[in-house]
């Protein structure tokens, strides 16, 4: 139950901190959730990792809903993919390996000290 809480904090307080900040905030909230509630190098590896991505991607999907995949559309064919899918897993991938990391990186400060 605690991972779960964990997930959803690291979204949540994500979501919030995008609001101001720039894209790299997304390893501020990760961080600061691996420091504070992770229990494990695995757990906080898969909570930043699932947290990130699943909002990462969710957002791409409401930017990509809300604009009529005109947007997404021109970027994936600048990148020479099929359709905004691709894309938008993309999105949640690249998103997802930053919050991993940076969730990661919280833990272990936290067991360095």
């Amino acid at each position: 139950m605690r991972w779960v809480i964990s997930l959803v904090v690291t979204a949540i307080l994500a979501l919030v901190l995008q609001q101001f900040m720039p894209w790299w905030s997304i390893a501020v909230a990760a961080g600061a959730v691996g420091l504070l509630l992770t229990r494990g190098p695995w757990e906080s590896l898969i909570t930043g990792f699932l947290a990130i991505s699943l909002y990462w991607f969710a957002y791409a999907f409401w930017i990509d809903h809300d604009t009529g995949q005109i947007l997404t559309t021109r970027i994936a064919q600048l990148f020479g993919l099929s359709g905004p899918w691709p894309l938008m897993v993309m999105t949640g991938l690249t998103g997802g390996l930053c919050g991993a990391m940076a969730c990661l990186a919280g833990y272990s400060f936290r067991k360095l000290f």
